[in-house]
């Protein structure tokens, strides 16, 4: 698992600690990005096995975010997973449309693993 590099997109720098933390904690190399633009840029750049990316954020939102890395070969193939206060139980963890994967803020620590481990397997 320490092999695997995953990349964290948020505007909020307390996010980007907690999540850091789980994800080191879990033995992940991590990367940040404080928005959707730098966000892009490392992923592009470092190649990570995972992106965990808020939806809102100044710049350039997730959403937006996760469509130029689609439009990009060589990023194309990276799982996103969105962090995101808007979003109900029953949607979190489970694909919506597009294929797209939500987990909901406040992170739970366990739910945010698993998850990371079903995608990365």
């Amino acid at each position: 698992m320490g092999s695997k590099t995953i990349l964290i997109v948020d505007d909020d720098a307390q996010v980007l600690d907690i999540v850091e933390r789980i994800l080191a904690a879990a033995g992940y190399s991590v990367l940040k990005a404080q928005d959707g633009k730098d966000g892009v840029a490392v992923a592009r750049d470092k190649k990570p096995d995972l992106i965990l990316m808020d939806i809102n954020m100044p710049d350039m939102c997730g959403d937006v975010a996760k469509e130029a890395l689609m439009d990009d070969p060589d990023t194309k193939d990276i799982p996103v997973v969105f962090l995101t206060g808007i979003v109900t139980e029953k949607e979190a963890g489970k694909p919506a449309i597009g294929g797209n994967i939500f987990i909901a803020k406040p992170i739970d620590s366990p739910k945010l693993l698993q998850k990371i481990q079903e995608l990365l397997a």
